[in-house]
C-alpha cells in the first residue's frame, strides 16, 4: 500500500502558477513489521565504455562523430527503459519523481511506514487464522449480548462441539485438566491477544486514513488549481 503526498511551499504568492510553485513529494509505503515483501530485483549497469563504442563503430575520436553520440544515447535509453520496467513504471511517459521515490525506498528505506502486526506463533502454539479469530470474537460478542460475562461466553464456546471443531486445538498439552477447560483457557488467551492486536491496528488505521485524507485533499487542490490556471490561460488567448 502506498500513499503519495505532496507538500506545497505556503510562502509562495497566490499569483504564482502551480507549475512554478516549489514543492516536495513523498510516498508513504505501508508495510507490516513482520512478513515484509522481498526487495524487487533491479538491474545493475556497468559504465558505458567510450573506447569500446569507438571500436565498435570504427571511429577513433569523439569529436563531431554523430554515430558515437547516437550509440551512447541508445545505451542510456535502453538502461533507463529496463530500470523503469523493473520499477513497474510507465516507460513511454515515465514519472521521474515516482521513479526517484521508488529507488529511495528500495535502496535507502525512505518513506517506509512500519505498522505493527501480530507476532508469529511459535512452533508449539496452535495456528489461528484471521477467520478463526473472527469466529471466536463474534461468538463471544453474541453471548455477551445475551447477558453472559466473557468467561461464561468462552466456557460455553468450549463446550459447543459444532463451534469448537472450527477452532484450533492447543498442541502438546501435558495438562491433566478436562479438554473443555483446556479449550476455555486457550480461547481466553487468544481472545486477549485478538483484542490487543485489533486495538493497535485500529489506532494505526486511523493514522493511515489521516494520511490518505491528506492525499485526497492535495489531489483535489491540484485539480482546482489546474482548472483555474486553464481558465486563466483561455481568457488571455
Amino acid at each position: 500500500m502506498a500513499l503519495k503526498l505532496t507538500v506545497m511551499n505556503k510562502r509562495n504568492s497566490r499569483r504564482r502558477s502551480l507549475a512554478r510553485s516549489p514543492r516536495r513529494e513523498y510516498t508513504v509505503y505501508v508495510e507490516p513489521t513482520r512478513g515484509k515483501g522481498e526487495r524487487p530485483y533491479l538491474p545493475q549497469f556497468e559504465p558505458i565504455n567510450l573506447k569500446q563504442i569507438q571500436r565498435e563503430t570504427g571511429r577513433v575520436t569523439v569529436n563531431n562523430e554523430q554515430e558515437i553520440v547516437r550509440t551512447v544515447l541508445l545505451r542510456l535509453d535502453m538502461q533507463q527503459t529496463e530500470l523503469l520496467r523493473a520499477l513497474g513504471l510507465d516507460t513511454p511517459r515515465p514519472d521521474y519523481v515516482q521513479a526517484f521515490l521508488e529507488l529511495a525506498k528500495i535502496h535507502h528505506g525512505m518513506g517506509v511506514l512500519l505498522v505493527e502486526r501480530a507476532r508469529a506463533s511459535n512452533n508449539h502454539a496452535a495456528k489461528w487464522s484471521r477467520e478463526q479469530d473472527a469466529i471466536l470474537k463474534s461468538n463471544v460478542a453474541v453471548r455477551r449480548q445475551r447477558g453472559m460475562t466473557a468467561t461464561e461466553a468462552l466456557r460455553d464456546i468450549a463446550k459447543d462441539k459444532d463451534l469448537y471443531l472450527l477452532l484450533p486445538v492447543a498442541k502438546h498439552s501435558r495438562s491433566e485438566k478436562p479438554a473443555a477447560i483446556r479449550r476455555e483457557q486457550n480461547y481466553k488467551k487468544r481472545l486477549a491477544f485478538i483484542l490487543k492486536r485489533d486495538a493497535a491496528e485500529n489506532e494505526q488505521s486511523k493514522i493511515i486514513e489521516g494520511l490518505a485524507k491528506i492525499e485526497g485533499r492535495q489531489l483535489a487542490a491540484r485539480k482546482r488549481n489546474l482548472t483555474v490556471l486553464g481558465k486563466s490561460r483561455s481568457s488571455k488567448s
